[in-house]
Formats: structure tokens, sequence, C-alpha cells
């Protein structure tokens, strides 16, 4: 375990390295259990692997995943039918 990392940053949040991907993830504003557990089954992404545990390219593919959702199903996003767009859309943080 020489690549473990005490601190994860994903979508401007810290990480404890310790908790396992599917609570890790479940810190960032916006993403709730059950958007957590969809993200690591697109991603194929064991859900009890520790998050201190993830390679760079793990960590960019769940970057990039909560910054363009379109492989999560619509019914899971915080945000569905915009009223400005249409869009289904899912905000992340606090702007």
């Amino acid at each position: 375990m020489a690549d473990f990392k005490e601190l994860i940053r994903i979508a401007n949040t810290d990480i404890p390295g310790k908790k396992s991907v599917h609570l890790g993830l479940t810190q960032i504003y916006g993403v709730s259990y059950s958007f957590s557990h969809a993200l690591c089954h697109v991603l194929q992404v064991e859900r009890k692997k520790k998050i201190g545990s993830l390679n760079e390219a793990e960590v960019k593919s769940i970057e990039a995943i909560l910054n363009h959702p379109e492989n999560i199903p619509a019914w899971l996003r915080n945000r569905k039918k915009n009223t400005g767009t249409g869009e289904d859309q899912h905000l992340l943080g606090a702007s």
C-alpha cells in the first residue's frame, strides 16, 4: 500500500483516505448514497475499496463523471428538468 493517500481532493472537497469510495463520495455536497452507488457502478470501481488507494486515473474519471453525469440515470440527478433550460442537471458544491 505504498500509494495510499491520507487525504483525497475530489470536486473541491477533502475526503479522508480511510473511507470507502461509496461513503467518501457522499461527503461531496450534492452527492447522495444512490448517486455514489451509480457512479461506482458506471466506473466499475469497487464500492468497499478505500478512497485513499485510488490511483490518479480513477480520481480523474470520478471527477469527469461528476462534472458531466450523462452516464448516470436522469432520475438520480438533483435538478431534473431545469426551468430555465429544460435539461436534467446535477449540481455540486455550494455555488
